[in-house]
């Protein structure tokens, strides 16, 4: 071969090498700068979501703030399920102050699928004249607890003459939400 044939075989290869190395090697780095770019953007888009979520914890925190009050008062609503002293003597204390006796029973504590929440449920017998066990319904009503009234039944102790005095026994089926 002559000097010229091999010079434009040796710079053709070389050409062609050269080439190629600068195909794959571009290729490979945009391949690189692509997925780089890919990563850039989803971890952008991260950062934009944690800033966000920061933002919603702040502005929770200045709303729970302004809210703590009457969530406790929420929660004060319900009773303790496992020690209901509390909502007992808030019952004795209440009869006492309307003139009734009465005695509590706990009937069950229930958690019902189709009930929102749980709750007790609570046998009163009370024992006095209908003015004050009225009395007594009346501030249960209000008080600050959740209840339902599920039954009542009202007896007499003297059947002779029927008269607001003589229905003096009642009892009272109530449904106390708990926490």
């Amino acid at each position: 071969m002559k000097l010229r044939g091999k010079t434009f075989l040796i710079s053709g290869t070389l050409s062609l090498l050269i080439l190629i190395l600068f195909y794959f090697g571009v290729y490979f780095l945009i391949k690189d700068i692509k997925k780089n770019s890919e990563d850039f953007l989803r971890i952008k888009k991260e950062i934009s979501i944690v800033r966000a979520q920061i933002e919603n914890i702040e502005s929770f925190k200045n709303t729970y703030v302004f809210l703590k009050p009457d969530l406790e008062k929420i929660s004060n609503l319900f009773v303790d399920p496992e020690v209901p002293i509390e909502f007992i003597k808030f019952l004795e204390s209440t009869a006492s102050s309307s003139g009734v006796s009465i005695k509590v029973s706990l009937i069950s504590s229930k958690t019902i699928i189709e009930e929102p929440w749980s709750f007790l449920e609570f046998q009163l017998n009370l024992t006095g004249s209908m003015q004050n066990i009225f009395k007594f319904l009346e501030r249960i009503e209000t008080a600050n607890y959740l209840i339902e009234i599920q039954n009542l039944s009202i007896g007499r102790l003297n059947d002779k003459n029927i008269t607001a005095e003589e229905f003096k026994t009642f009892s009272l089926v109530i449904k106390v939400f708990t926490k």
